[in-house]
């Protein structure tokens, strides 16, 4: 992945795929913003890894933009930390919480992702035809441009 690269990014879970936002900081470390249930409610994450690009579940990551400079991380962190885009309603998914995220980002000039429909279709067809590879560990995730 690229340095500074902003990237939508699908791991393949038990039923579809767990999503969230990683933003490169160089080719294998960054920071992965995501929401999760594991105690019982949602909640959002925000955490460092220099493990990602060895992750066996990563089906796709999906560029949707490059951090502006130099304040980049300081515009991103509280854009995506947003308490008021968690719900805690049954529907609520990680899916929904990244693509509320894609689409604050762009309102915030960060990246250029007008249509979450179409950014959630290629993500879609990008990661379904990877998963079966990474199901059966023959694979890499895949590396994609919007």
């Amino acid at each position: 992945m690229e340095a500074n690269g902003i990237y939508l990014i699908l791991s393949v879970a038990a039923v579809e795929y767990h999503w969230g936002i990683y933003v490169a900081e160089n080719a294998t470390e960054g920071v992965i913003h995501h929401v999760n249930n594991v105690q019982g409610g949602w909640s959002y994450e925000r955490k460092l890894s220099k493990t990602l690009v060895l992750s066996k579940m990563l089906a796709l990551a999906l560029k949707i933009g490059t951090i502006p400079l130099p304040q980049g991380h300081t515009q991103i962190d509280p854009i995506l930390g947003n308490p008021n885009m968690i719900s805690q309603d049954p529907g609520f998914r990680c899916r929904a919480w990244a693509l509320d995220g894609i689409a604050r980002l762009h309102t915030m000039g960060v990246v250029n992702a007008p249509d979450n429909s179409a950014v959630m279709a290629k993500a879609y067809q990008l990661a379904n035809a990877n998963r079966s590879n990474i199901e059966l560990g023959t694979g890499p995730f895949v590396v994609a441009t919007l």
